[in-house]
């Protein structure tokens, strides 16, 4: 059953949210790219990061402050 109430939705329309997902992956990368046959820049524009690259946390942090 999907809920049409508009008022839960409000804030949805607020253009200073915004929402931006990473995942961390502990599986490394060439491991990805043999099992999934994607390869690790494909990954990165889907916002997965590695916690064997040194800097994925900088990353992170970088990507996800909002631009002034």
């Amino acid at each position: 059953m999907t809920d049409t109430n508009p008022a839960k939705f409000t804030k949805l329309a607020d253009p200073d949210v915004s929402l931006r997902s990473y995942i961390v992956s502990g599986t490394s990368a060439a491991e990805m790219e043999m099992h999934w046959k994607v390869i690790r820049q494909k990954m990165a524009e889907r916002n997965i990061l590695f916690d064997e690259d040194e800097g994925y946390v900088a990353r992170l942090i970088r990507e996800s402050v909002p631009e002034a």
